[in-house]
């Protein structure tokens, strides 16, 4: 059973964005400029269109992966 959702949330220390989903979507993916260093990963579904009271749920899964810029 697929998770209700309408977007995606995704706050990498500065970076904060999020990405409409459709009824078919298996992934979302961000792409995030990072620098050297710890830092704080908050990922949650929202079903709703960011109204008050719109139902938040967490992200259960997040892949990070390294991308070299050459």
């Amino acid at each position: 059973m697929a998770i209700p959702a309408t977007y995606a949330r995704l706050k990498v220390g500065t970076f904060d964005e999020d990405q409409m989903i459709g009824q078919d979507t298996r992934e979302v993916v961000f792409r995030v400029p990072l620098k050297a260093g710890s830092t704080r990963l908050q990922a949650w579904f929202v079903d709703g269109s960011g109204n008050v009271g719109a139902q938040t749920r967490g992200v259960y899964y997040v892949s990070v992966r390294r991308e070299d810029n050459e």
